[in-house]
């Protein structure tokens, strides 16, 4: 019996650390509506408002969108929580036009700012975010 008690404790111990660790409860929408940047080795260029579709970026436990001008990527994502800080990593994002295209991005996301950086597909974009 204090075998099964041990294990049984071990088993919701276990889960009880993933849970707190992990953001999959959790669903965020960021945006930029004000500038967006693409990046390369020789540098950044930005452009300003008006001049842009803005970008929007969702995670929905580890379903993770990414929507840039008519164009989306969606898949499962890997989400790693620490503290108030997100990783998000998708290493293989479908593009909703031709799902054989694939796309890598990242998402560092501070819950308590509201704020987020996205890396991929040439992208280096801050966001703000919000808890839906």
């Amino acid at each position: 019996m204090r075998y099964g008690f041990r294990r049984a404790l071990a088993f919701v111990i276990f889960y009880a650390v993933a849970a707190g660790g992990a953001a999959s409860a959790k669903s965020w929408s960021c945006r930029n509506e004000q500038f967006e940047i693409h990046c390369d080795k020789n540098g950044c260029e930005s452009s300003a408002a008006g001049e842009f579709t803005p970008m929007g970026v969702g995670l929905d436990g580890r379903t993770f969108d990414v929507c840039a001008y008519e164009t989306c990527w969606s898949g499962r994502a890997r989400v790693h929580e620490r503290d108030h800080v997100v990783h998000v990593h998708a290493g293989g994002l479908a593009m909703t036009a031709n799902p054989k295209s694939k796309a890598r991005f990242d998402l560092l996301l501070d819950t308590k700012a509201g704020v987020a950086v996205l890396l991929g597909e040439g992208f280096a974009q801050p966001m703000t975010c919000k808890l839906e």
